[in-house]
């Protein structure tokens, strides 16, 4: 495994590395560390801005830099890369960084919230909810079959009786 580790890679995409996961699960071992970015950037010769790019899952990191974060916080690289969120408040930032993405909710003309610290998990948990409950009833059918046979008869009924057939 570390010789796999030591190899460099420029794209994490094709074998899957959800990088908001990934983001959220750094910034969740940097700060129970209670390390800065800048502390951690030393640890590990990179910028701030470097690693507060990956903590935003905005950048893809290389597989070397996966090796020195992970001996910088004390885990394994497996620690690093695991695809489940590390609490259940990164889930829900990543879920609603998700539903800002989504043409669904960017029609309903909303402003861009940047979820921080001050935003309390259960406005987390409503807004992730309204979101998922948007997204059925757009998806779901205006009628069930039944529902639409019934309509076309009554409709072609309608018709034949204005038609006078």
């Amino acid at each position: 495994m570390q010789q796999f580790l030591r190899e460099e890679s420029d794209s994490f995409r094709s074998s899957g590395l959800d990088l908001a996961t990934f983001g959220q699960r750094l910034r969740h071992l940097r700060r129970a560390r209670n390390l800065t970015l800048a502390e951690l950037g030393a640890r590990v010769g990179r910028a701030p801005s470097a690693l507060s790019l990956l903590e935003n899952g905005r950048r893809e990191p290389k597989l070397s830099l996966i090796d020195s974060l992970a001996k910088a916080l004390s885990v394994s690289p497996d620690e690093l890369l695991r695809p489940q969120p590390p609490s259940r408040r990164a889930q829900l930032e990543i879920a609603l960084e998700e539903a800002q993405r989504d043409p669904l909710f960017r029609d309903l003309g909303l402003s861009y919230l940047k979820v921080g610290a001050r935003v309390p998990g259960d406005v987390l948990e409503h807004l992730v909810a309204l979101y998922g409950e948007l997204r059925r009833e757009r998806t779901r059918p205006t009628a069930t079959p039944e529902e639409a046979r019934i309509a076309n008869a009554e409709l072609r009924a309608a018709c034949r009786s204005i038609s006078g057939k």
